[in-house]
């Protein structure tokens, strides 16, 4: 969980504004992998775990079981679970899904490459709703892009022959050798 201005991490703050720049901020407005965040209680440190598919608390305000404080997820100090790396936390943003800082270009390259190095998480992060268009926007761009890898090297192959001649007259250098 990072600062969405400048980067900075925010886990083990209970208070909810970046050290580093002052932007405000709330965990609710982060994505994460179920069960990979801890989130404790700011008045007696009781450990939660975010179950739904963002990784939050079910349900997002209760008593606390130990101190029997009224709590709010947003209140919550968070830190990834033991043995969980930080980068590790957050759900795999796929760039196709997610382009509005690129290029339709780099995001389409940039989920190409996710899909053959990371299959499993990349399938994993899929949006449930909502993404049916960008689907098939993506799935309609490949189909374009194979099929222009695959006729382009007979167009780079052809299209001497028809601009330059080769080919015509029957004899070129071998003719000349037999003479």
């Amino acid at each position: 969980m990072r600062c969405k201005t400048c980067n900075y991490a925010l886990w083990n703050l209970p208070a909810r504004q970046c050290p580093e720049c002052g932007t405000a901020f709330h965990p609710s407005e982060f994505t994460f992998i179920p069960s990979a965040v801890r989130y404790e209680c700011p008045h007696c440190a009781q450990a939660y775990y975010g179950t739904d598919e963002s990784g939050h608390l079910v349900p997002r305000a209760f008593d606390c079981g130990q101190c029997g404080r009224h709590i709010h997820m947003d209140e919550m100090v968070l830190r990834p679970t033991e043995g969980v790396k930080e980068e590790s936390t957050g759900q795999l943003l796929l760039p196709w899904v997610y382009r509005e800082n690129r290029s339709f270009l780099s995001a389409w390259l940039r989920s190409v490459g996710l899909a053959m190095i990371k299959p499993g998480p990349m399938v994993r992060s899929l949006p449930q709703h909502g993404v049916l268009g960008k689907a098939w926007s993506f799935l309609i761009f490949n189909t374009i892009m194979v099929m222009l890898g695959a006729v382009l090297p007979f167009i780079l192959l052809i299209m001497p022959m028809i601009f330059f001649g080769a080919g015509r007259g029957g004899g070129g250098a071998a003719g000349a050798r037999g003479a």
